[in-house]
């Protein structure tokens, strides 16, 4: 299947499971995102507009997804046909290991560098509470029967419904589409074909972090800096002595 065909056919697919009014111009988005640079940004230029022009004022969640799943495209293709999984990973499931990642996070207050997300460092494969990155452990209550999730696939869930908040979903709405629709890909799907698309959707740009807090937090402190710096050269200049200079002799010059 040539590039414009996988992002035709799997934009309609990806559409249909999570903004089924947007299916009409699909594909016409998903090769808007794929190009990168001024159509991908045009996507998302005119809040409330479908791409184009299309539409008559709904707001359009399409290019969102396609922009989430691409942010979480590596994790995805990790979890893809994961003999863990098979055909029993359900949405459910996967929203229970989720919820249970955030709040081992924010219990050992290690955030990743989106906010949610676990670093790519080393130590990385060991997830915060002490869970083996093979799978996560639902908390107390959970449905026992379920399928525990590999941390790749909650790893990419965790990406993808950050960067969907970032893009202006609610919380639980993030959550809820983030993880059908992962749940349905990694299940689901050809795992050749749905890794093809990513890379596609990717193209020859990937899409870059987030703006937030920590990013916020970095410019000021060098803000701070620089201006610590400027104050210092400020009082070094106040201390230096105008008087007559003095002769070489070290005498004052008349």
């Amino acid at each position: 299947m040539t590039t414009p065909d996988l992002l035709d056919t799997w934009s309609i697919r990806i559409a249909e499971r999570a903004a089924p009014g947007e299916s009409g111009f699909a594909a016409q988005t998903a090769r808007a995102y794929a190009a990168g640079g001024a159509p991908r940004r045009n996507l998302f230029a005119a809040p409330g507009q479908a791409p184009g022009g299309m539409g008559g004022g709904a707001v359009a969640v399409l290019p969102a997804v396609l922009d989430g799943l691409a942010y979480a495209a590596e994790s995805l293709k990790s979890a893809l046909g994961s003999p863990e999984l098979n055909n029993l990973l359900s949405a459910t499931g996967l929203l229970v290991g989720l919820r249970a990642q955030r709040h081992a996070e924010a219990a050992d207050r290690r955030p990743g560098e989106d906010g949610t997300a676990v670093p790519d460092v080393p130590g990385a494969d060991v997830l915060p509470g002490g869970a083996d990155a093979g799978s996560v452990v639902p908390p107390d209550g959970a449905d026992a029967g379920s399928t525990v999730p590999t941390a790749d696939v909650v790893r990419a869930a965790l990406r993808m419904s950050a960067r969907l908040r970032a893009r202006g979903l609610a919380p639980d709405e993030a959550d809820a589409l983030t993880t059908r629709l992962i749940a349905r890909l990694v299940t689901e799907d050809d795992p050749v074909e749905a890794a093809a698309f990513l890379d596609a959707l990717v193209g020859d740009e990937p899409p870059p972090s987030p703006r937030g807090p920590a990013t916020r937090c970095r410019k000021l402190r060098r803000l701070r800096s620089a201006a610590s710096g400027l104050l210092h050269r400020s009082g070094r200049s106040r201390a230096t002595p105008h008087g007559p200079s003095a002769g070489p002799d070290g005498t004052d010059q008349e």
